[in-house]
């Protein structure tokens, strides 16, 4: 099988970021040559786009509720240079596309909580309800002072 052969069949299950593809393709025993030039092809027939796949994984990221710093780790993760993150998120910014992350952060503070109020709880229980609270939205990727705010919002 060909690398491009073996690119194909890997991006035909999902999309790949062009580095993605180059560490299978280099896992698969291709040489270094052999990836650049399958990559360069296939980024000419935009089977990859890195901005592209930015894009849809950062509306995507938001639609689960996921926050920016997350959204930006995990393509970071997956290969995508900090310039095209940035491009992605300057332009859903400029278009009015990025969600209010206090909004997103409060539904989902609320929903830890439920049906209980912060105020109602002994100090203790308090506490460790804020920390899961917290905890909860840092892994969702929101910035800290999104974190504090909310369980200010959560107290009143």
């Amino acid at each position: 099988m060909t690398a491009l052969e073996r690119a194909i069949s890997y991006l035909s299950v999902k999309p790949r970021t062009r580095s993605q593809v180059a560490a299978y393709l280099k896992d698969k025993g291709c040489s270094e040559d052999e990836t650049a030039d399958t990559i360069a092809r296939l980024e000419e027939y935009r089977y990859i786009d890195d901005m592209e796949y930015a894009r849809m994984y950062t509306e995507s990221g938001f639609a689960k509720g996921h926050g920016e710093s997350r959204i930006r780790r995990e393509l970071a993760d997956k290969g995508v240079d900090s310039n095209t993150v940035d491009d992605v998120f300057y332009e859903f910014e400029n278009e009015g596309m990025i969600p209010n992350q206090f909004q997103m952060a409060l539904e989902v503070g609320r929903s830890v909580l439920g049906d209980l109020k912060l105020n109602d709880m002994e100090y203790e229980e308090r506490r460790k309800m804020e920390g899961r609270i917290g905890r909860r939205l840092i892994s969702r990727g929101f910035e800290t002072s999104v974190v504090y705010s909310v369980i200010r919002e959560l107290e009143e």
